[in-house]
């Protein structure tokens, strides 16, 4: 049973930073409360593990060993934005240097800011996130 538990307190940390983060927009770029929460659920793993082992409780350990390592790979790798040389600030304006970004749209096909300001040069870009 206290593996269980023990694994179940894994999971739960690592399910309860996406619900934090998608359902109440809580985002946080290091989710530190959750790796640590999950990391003692694999450490108790461990230990239990040692004392006894089993099958069972080698599965958990793993389990629990890989599903951290997705989070910590998707958190800190996957999910992560890198700022480019060419970001422009809230509030400034775009200069010609950038106007030659491309960003792809929701079809999936390129939008460029120079071809658009040519169009309109009283242009207004509004970056929606949507959901995941």
């Amino acid at each position: 049973m206290k593996v269980f538990l023990t694994f179940l307190l894994v999971l739960v940390s690592l399910v309860s930073y996406v619900i934090v983060s998608t359902k109440l927009g809580i985002f946080q770029r290091y989710p530190v409360v959750h790796f640590v929460i999950a990391g003692i659920g694999v450490v108790i793993l461990l230990r239990l593990m040692f004392q006894h082992f089993t099958l069972w409780r080698l599965l958990a350990v793993a389990a629990s060993a890989a599903l951290v390592g997705f989070f910590a790979w998707w958190t800190l790798i996957y999910s992560t934005y890198t700022f480019t040389e060419t970001s422009v600030n809230a509030g400034k304006q775009l200069n010609d240097g950038l106007s030659n970004i491309a960003l792809k749209t929701a079809g999936g096909a390129d939008f460029y800011f120079g071809e658009e300001i040519a169009k309109q040069p009283m242009t207004l870009l509004v970056f929606y996130r949507g959901i995941w």
